[in-house]
Formats: structure tokens, C-alpha cells, sequence
């Protein structure tokens, strides 16, 4: 049913006034348009003080409508409501998720609303497929609840739905109380309940009108820029224009759908509009009106619904544990702030994955911090057991007290911001809002609760003042009516509009079309667009569109409605007018070694410093690590100490492999359980007793394994285990700085040729990493073996040696001068790609270990890493800004 088929008559905007004042109703398309004719019409009545327009938005009116009629049923409120579809659809799919019926809750809420706004009876979904099946049935089971009266006993027996309120009052519509007259805004196209209801009040002899604001002729300019990062910008400095010209100038930027996140453009007008504020921390002001962050998207908010999400549980992992340890909103977070910093990389370092409340609240570490103690204590003792609404409110607000985010007289040690006491109360109106379930008689599950209150924090938009609140920020489909000096139109490209065609959920398509709903089909959209397009250029005289014409990496054409005009670039302008005072400083001078300083890190700092220089300098000279990652069961690190343990064991017992070669089957696995078992004795590996039964299973296989290929070459002896060298480096330096080096082990051959070993259980390692050249920039990569072999004073008859220790791909990885027989340790001779003097491999070592190390104490500490690779698992991008540096051999 079109709207066309009906015919009111019409009003001009300048008469508007003069027609309130003589007791006429002006309604409004929506709430936004409403707020924008009171002040236009209290701006316009030349006084400082004057009486509210009477201007109500379509569904206030409606509501209004409704509670003026005593016979009428209570509608449900929106908590209600949402509360009760879930129950309904939960009971018809018990096996579905609670995610899962949530989903399908707003869509059947959406829909029901949908079919009452068209006049859509139920018996239009019956044999209309599964779906609409389920549909009718769920509406069916909640209309009988609704009617059963059953609910609260201060309330009256029936509830209806808040889409039922409009067939309600088309009822009763000889009982309400009727205006004169009424005005219409913004209702560039009405729904079949619409003007069902307002031919009705017409019938009545009401008259309506509709509102015609002056046609406006704009031309509108379209810009195209390179990304939505560009596109951002060019707003920015259009609005840094127009304020420059007129700064009270009635400015609307309006989105498209295309435009998913408005963060960018939040960032960029904030720094081009108030760069004075938009680098104060404290900050919470935006630079224009804007829609802000969900309550459940504002950091305390959601720190505070994670806390909630821990109450009553058995276990929870180490990033869950790890959040409340650096949340400062936790109770005693500024006294412990830093025991509870090293609390949590003390149990990274343990591999602490899992955690139990009761072991926490055993454990030695935690005791020793009171307040975090109490709310464990105070999360672990939490009932789950179902009980009212009303009463989880009280039990939310205790445990908020406990645990130090509703702060008492005597626990405020960091004092809530304003932006904090505004979200605070938020929550608070969203918690208290939850007692209207118990109008329902029922009884909640905890996650139920639970579940209802993140939803509710979900929908609830904290906004922030701005500073410029005559430039708004709105989407597409708000902007109906409203008016503007200057629209700016973002994220106008082909595939935003006309946008997607969006059929209903739930609704067969059958129905849909027969109704003509909105967004259903192209055609329709289309239809709607062009609408909307003749709306978008009535809101301004002066308008301009953008388009990104790169997004989410695709190539995009400007939208077909702006096809014709004439492009512009829409960098240049911003180029021109957000030009910032440039000043260039170098931030990474050389920060030479400190004659006694002390420095720590073995052979890695050479593997640092051959990585990157500032790798370097922020691990061995500042100390700044990054944070490990727990994983599941044992860490690949402890694995290895454990493997190495057990080898250490295994050889002070055995020193020759004629003794590991006269051991039968039995006496091997008796040497090697007790060297599994030494291993975990000496070691500070925590494991569950099932982690542990397996791991030593698995260590056994590995180490029988390396038997064989330690029987499989050449006889030798093993001379010396975990022996300890020390290192001066530079070695000709005034200011040489001391590298401690343990090897694994030292063999010697029946020719008497030493072969140093050391035990890697990670994945294999080429040994052209251990040669400076052009794959490597001229750096070594891995220095390690290297530096063992400078350090044991290697010579050309002698090999090093990695030895692989990894089941089912056992091997050694070396390089000597003369073949010495042992598969992976490969002569140099010039063949297949490997140098062809040993004794001059080693010479070369020896300078380019010492350049590094020269290079570390001379403090060469800039962002220039190796290669790419080199930044792989490194840590530090966030404080090095790689990403603005560079690389340097790119």
C-alpha cells in the first residue's frame, strides 16, 4: 500500500509556528528530526525563554497515545520483550545456543514489528516454509503468555508488545484525545498502520497537513579520494574550511552504510579541529556530535562485565586472570599495582595456562596480595543458582562493591573521572533497568542474567560533548527532514547506494513482495533510493559527496545517482588546508657502553645486534622484554630444558658410545627413566600429573631415537659436558663487555678431532645462516655456533655442530674442514654451497663477531633491522615503529 493513494494537504515550514500556536500537533518522522524542529522553532521565536513546541516524534505520540488510555494493556518494555521472545523461541529449539536464540529473537521481534507496521496478518506465514513456520508458532506461544495474565500482581492481567500499541490505538481511536490539527515532517513515505491511523483521525475531522520546506536548487560537488583513510581527511579540512568562514554554520555529515566504523573520521576531526585536546589523555571530548562507543565497548565497562563473566566459575584461563591484574578499576589496583605486574609475568614464565580459583587462593604468590585475594575470594564464593531479577541486581552491586568498582568511603584510592561516574551510572540505569523480568515471574539462571545485562549494555550509546555541537555526525537514514547549511555526503560509492537489497528474515518471500516491504527487492531499493536522493538534496544548499575509491581492498566507482557530475580530487584540498609545523630531529644517536656497566644476554646480544641494532639496545642495555604467551600443556622452551637435562644425564654417565653401545634394550630405558626423571627434578617445568605422564612418555621415544643415531657414527668420547667459557668482546676494545657461554657438549674422534655440540630441538637451521653475506645483508644470522666455536678455540682439523633432537627428523647440522663421516656436519670444500676453506670460515667469523660487538658498545642502537624476517617474532614494533621507519633494505 503506497502513501500515494492517500492525499493530505500540505504546509509551508514558514507556517509552522503560527499553527502550533494555535494548538496544532507536529509529528516527526523520528526522534532526531523532533530535537531539530524544537530548536529551530524555539531559535526562531526571537526569545530567550519561551514554551516547548509541541512536537512529538511518531512513536512518542503513539506512546503518549497509549497511556492515556486506562482500558488499554501495559506494553512490555524493551527488556521484556526481548526477555520473553527468547524464552518463547529457547523452548521450541532447546538444542540451539543461547547466542543462537538471541540472533533469532531479534529477528522475530523485527519482523512481528514489520508485520504490524504493514498490516501483515499471522496467517500470511502459515505454509510459507520452515522458517515461517517456526515464526507463527513462536508468535502463537507468545501471544498466549501474554494473555494469560499470569504475570505480576500489580499489573494488569494481558501484556501486549510494543508493536501491537499502533492497532491499539487505531481501535480505540474515538477515545483518544485528538489536536485540532496535525503536522506532519519527514514522512517521505508512510506505512499501511500510518496512515491507517491518521485517515482515521482525518475521518474524525482532524486536519492534517504535511510540512513542505523551502525547494532548494544545490548542486552538488563530488570529490573522490584514494582510501577511507584520505576520505577522512578531506572531511576534516572541509570542515576546517567552512568554520574558518562561519564557525555557528549548521554543518551535517552524513554516512552511508558503506561506512562501518567511524573511529577514522572520529580521529581525524578531533585532530584537525581540537589538536589541543585531542593529545590530552584525559581527554573525552569530541571534536563534533557524534554517536559514541557502546557501554559495553568503554573499557571500564567491559573490564567490569569480564569480572562479572568470572563470578562463580571453577577455572579460568591466564588471559582472563591477566586482565583483572591490570585493570585499574580492580579494588587495590594502585597499592599492588606492581606485585600484580610481576605476578603475571611470574606466571607466564610458569606456563600457567589454567587456573582454579582454589588454587589461587592457595597460592603462596597471590596471598601475599590482600585486596586481589578478597576478590577472588569474592568471585569464587559467587551462587549461580536462579533467583529474581531483583535480587541478582542487589547481589551485582555487592559484588561490584567487593571487588572495588562501586567504590566505598573507605576504598578510593584512584578517584573516578566524570567520563567514569557518566559511564558508571549508565551501567547502573541498565542494571536496575533488569527488575522489570520479575513482571514476568520468572527466575533467572545466573548467565541468563547475565546475558540480558551485556545485551542492554550493548544497546546503550554514551555521548560526548563536542565542541563544535552544530556539526553533527548522523546516518543516512536520519537525516529525513532534517536541515543544514552544508552537507557533506561520505562513503558515496557504487556499492553503497543504492545499497544491497535486504529481505526479511523469517518472512516468506512471497509475503514480502505482496507487501512491497522496504529493502525486500532491487526494485523497491531503488525506489527507496531515489527518495531518499531528492530528501538528501532538499537538506542543504550546499552539498558535498566523497568516495573512497579504494576500500577493504577493492577498486571502487563513485555511486550511479552521482555518475554525471564532475570529479574532484579530494586530496588536495586536504593537503592545502591541514598542514601541520614540521620539525625533524634524529631520535636515534649512538648511546655508547658505559665503562662497568652491566650487560647481560650470552650469545644472544650478537644475534640481537646482527638482527637490529635497536633489538639490541632495548633487550641487553634497557632490559625491556616482551610478554610471554601461555599455551596449552608444555611450552616448546621447557620442552627442550628437559630434553637437554636428560642428555646432560645420559652422557656424565656414559662419556663414550662403546658404553652406550654395550647397554641391551632393558639397561637403555632404565637410563633413560632416570634421566627423564632427573630432568623433571632439576627443572622448574609445572605440569598437571596427566601433562607430565605424557611428556615422559614422549621424551623416552625421542631420546631412544637419538640413540640410534648416536650409535650410527663414528666412534668418540664425550670430553667435556656444559663446559663454561667466557667471552671479552671486542676482543681489541678498551671497553670489552664479559659473554658467558656454556656448550652442551664437546666430543672427540679416534683422530683426536674435537667436535663441539650443541642440542636444538627446534625446527632445522641452514648453515649458510652462520655466513655473512648478500643473502643476509653482510650480517651473520645466527651467530650462536659461532661464537661457541671462537669461544672453544676451534681449529681447522675441528667441527661444531647443532644436533637435532626432534622426533622423527634426528640429525646434525655442522660445518668442519676434513670430512670427519658424520651425516649432517659437511667438509667446506667449495661443493654444494659451501665455503671452501674451514680456517678462513673461522677467521671470518672472528671479524664480523667482533664488528657486532663493536657496534654494541660504540651504542649503535637505530631501527635498521637485517631483513624482513628479522622482525618476525621480535616483540618490540610497538615501540620501535617500524612500520613508520621502515626497512631499511627493502
Amino acid at each position: 500500500m503506497n502513501s500515494n493513494q492517500f492525499i493530505f494537504s500540505t504546509l509551508h515550514a514558514s507556517k509552522v509556528a503560527e499553527s502550533l500556536n494555535c494548538g496544532a500537533l507536529l509529528l516527526t518522522a523520528s526522534q532526531p528530526l523532533a530535537v531539530d524542529w524544537k530548536r529551530r522553532l524555539m531559535a526562531d521565536s526571537g526569545s530567550e525563554v519561551c514554551e516547548t513546541p509541541n512536537v512529538l516524534s511518531w512513536q512518542a505520540w503513539l506512546n503518549a497515545l497509549a497511556a492515556g488510555l486506562g482500558t488499554m494493556p501495559v506494553a512490555l518494555n524493551r527488556v521484556q520483550e526481548k526477555w520473553l521472545w527468547q524464552q518463547v523461541i529457547h523452548a521450541d529449539l532447546p538444542e540451539q545456543s543461547a547466542a543462537a536464540v538471541r540472533g533469532l529473537a531479534g529477528h522475530a521481534c523485527e519482523v512481528y514489528a514489520l508485520m504490524q507496521e504493514y498490516q501483515i496478518a499471522v496467517d500470511e506465514l502459515a505454509f510459507g516454509g520452515e522458517e515461517a513456520d517456526a515464526l507463527l508458532g513462536w508468535i502463537d506461544a507468545l501471544h498466549r503468555r501474554l494473555g494469560e495474565g499470569g504475570f505480576s500482581e500489580h499489573e494488569p492481567a494481558g501484556r501486549i508488545l510494543a508493536a501491537d500499541i499502533g492497532q491499539h490505538v487505531l481501535r480505540c481511536v474515538e477515545n483518544i484525545e485528538k489536536p485540532a490539527s496535525i503536522l506532519l515532517a519527514g514522512f517521505d513515505d508512510m506505512t499501511p498502520m500510518q496512515q491507517a491511523l491518521l485517515t482515521a483521525l482525518q475521518a474524525a475531522g482532524v486536519r492534517i497537513a504535511q510540512v513542505q520546506d523551502e525547494s532548494r536548487a544545490a548542486v552538488p560537488t563530488l570529490y573522490a579520494c584514494s582510501d577511507v583513510q584520505a576520505e577522512g581527511e578531506h572531511i576534516a579540512a572541509r570542515i576546517q574550511a567552512l568554520l574558518a568562514v562561519d564557525v555557528h554554520a549548521r554543518i551535517g555529515i552524513v554516512s552511508s552504510d558503506a561506512v562501518k566504523d567511524l573511529s577514522v573520521l572520529q580521529r581525524t576531526l578531533n585532530d584537525a579541529l581540537m589538536p589541543e585536546l585531542s593529545v590530552d589523555p584525559a581527554n573525552t571530548m569530541n571534536a563534533v556530535s557524534m554517536s559514541g562507543a557502546t557501554l559495553s565497548d568503554s573499557p571500564m565497562i567491559r573490564q567490569l562485565l569480564h569480572v562479572l563473566s568470572l563470578a562463580g566459575e571453577f577455572s579460568l584461563s591466564f588471559d582472563e586472570f591477566s586482565v583483572l591484574l591490570f585493570s585499574p578499576w580492580l579494588k587495590g589496583y594502585k597499592s599492588e599495582r606492581f606485585e600484580r605486574a610481576e605476578l603475571d609475568a611470574k606466571f607466564r614464565q610458569q606456563n600457567r595456562h589454567r587456573l582454579t580459583f582454589k588454587g589461587l587462593l592457595n597460592s603462596s604468590y597471590v596471598q601475599k596480595l590482600p585486596a586481589l585475594l578478597d576478590v577472588l575470594k569474592a568471585l569464587a564464593a559467587w551462587n549461580k543458582n536462579k533467583r529474581s531479577a531483583n535480587d541478582w541486581v542487589k547481589k551485582v552491586h555487592e559484588l561490584l562493591k567487593a571487588t572495588g568498582f562501586v567504590q566505598t568511603g573507605t576504598d578510593q584510592e584512584i578517584p573516578r573521572t566524570n567520563h567514569e561516574i557518566r559511564q558508571m551510572n549508565a551501567f547502573r540505569d541498565v542494571l536496575i533497568g533488569l527488575v522489570a523480568v520479575d513482571a514476568l515471574n520468572e527466575k533467572l539462571s545466573w548467565m541468563q542474567f547475565l546475558s540480558l545485562l551485556r545485551t542492554g549494555c550493548s544497546e546503550v550509546r554514551l555521548t560526548e560533548a563536542a565542541k563544535y555541537a552544530n556539526v553533527m555526525v548522523l546516518p543516512l537514514a536520519q537525516v529525513s527532514g532534517l536541515q543544514f547549511d552544508h552537507v557533506l555526503l561520505m562513503g558515496f560509492d557504487e556499492e553503497a547506494f543504492p545499497p544491497p537489497a535486504r529481505p526479511y528474515p523469517l518472512l516468506p518471500s512471497s509475503v514480502q513482495k505482496k507487501y512491497a516491504l522496504p529493502m525486500s527487492n532491487g526494485a523497491l531499493v531503488y525506489e527507496a533510493s531515489e527518495k531518499l536522493w531528492q530528501v538528501l538534496l532538499a537538506s542543504a544548499e550546499n552539498i558535498d559527496i566523497s568516495y573512497a575509491k579504494q576500500r577493504d581492498d577493492k577498486e571502487l566507482l563513485a555511486s550511479s545517482f552521482v555518475a554525471g557530475f564532475e570529479l574532484q580530487d579530494g586530496e588536495i584540498l586536504a593537503a592545502d588546508t591541514l598542514k601541520l609545523a614540521l620539525e625533524a630531529f634524529d631520535d636515534a644517536s649512538d648511546v655508547p657502553l658505559v665503562d662497568g656497566e652491566n650487560v647481560r644476554g650470552g650469545t644472544s646480544i650478537i644475534r640481537n645486534q646482527s638482527a637490529c641494532p635497536f633489538r639490541a639496545f632495548a633487550t641487553h642495555r634497557l632490559g625491556i622484554a616482551a610478554l610471554g604467551e601461555t599455551s596449552p600443556g608444555i611450552e616448546a622452551k621447557s620442552k627442550g630444558s628437559l630434553i637437554h637435562l636428560a642428555l646432560e644425564y645420559i652422557w656424565r654417565n656414559l662419556q663414550t658410545q662403546q658404553a652406550l653401545a654395550a647397554l641391551d634394550d632393558a639397561a637403555a630405558l632404565a637410563l633413560i627413566d632416570a634421566a627423564i626423571t632427573h630432568a623433571w627434578d632439576e627443572s622448574y617445568v609445572v605440569a598437571d600429573s596427566r601433562t607430565r605422564t605424557y611428556e615422559k612418555k614422549r621424551m623416552q621415544a625421542v631420546l631412544l631415537e637419538w640413540f640410534a643415531l648416536e650409535l650410527d657414527r663414528p666412534a668418540f668420547k664425550v670430553v667435556a659436558i656444559e663446559q663454561e667459557y667466557v667471552m671479552r668482546l671486542p676482543e681489541c676494545s678498551d671497553n670489552p663487555f664479559k659473554v658467558k657461554i656454556k656448550a652442551d657438549r664437546m666430543d672427540v674422534d679416534a683422530s683426536g678431532r674435537k667436535i663441539l655440540i650443541d642440542y636444538k630441538t627446534g625446527a632445522k637451521q641452514s648453515t649458510r645462516t652462520w655466513l655473512a653475506d648478500e643473502a643476509n645483508n653482510g650480517r651473520i644470522e645466527e651467530p650462536q655456533l659461532p661464537q661457541y666455536a671462537l669461544a672453544a678455540g676451534l681449529g681447522a682439523d675441528d667441527a661444531v655442530a647443532f644436533a637435532r633432537v626432534r622426533r622423527g627428523d634426528m640429525s646434525f647440522e655442522g660445518l668442519c674442514g676434513d670430512a670427519i663421516e658424520i651425516k649432517g656436519i659437511v667438509a667446506c670444500d667449495g661443493k654444494r654451497g659451501v665455503p671452501e676453506d674451514w680456517q678462513a670460515v673461522l677467521d671470518d667469523w672472528k671479524i664480523h663477531i667482533n664488528a657486532l660487538a663493536q657496534e654494541f658498545v660504540d651504542g649503535r642502537c637505530d631501527v635498521s633491522p637485517r631483513d624482513k624476517g628479522a622482525c618476525k617474532y621480535c616483540g618490540f614494533e610497538a615501540i620501535c615503529r617500524i612500520e613508520e621507519v621502515g626497512f631499511e633494505h627493502e
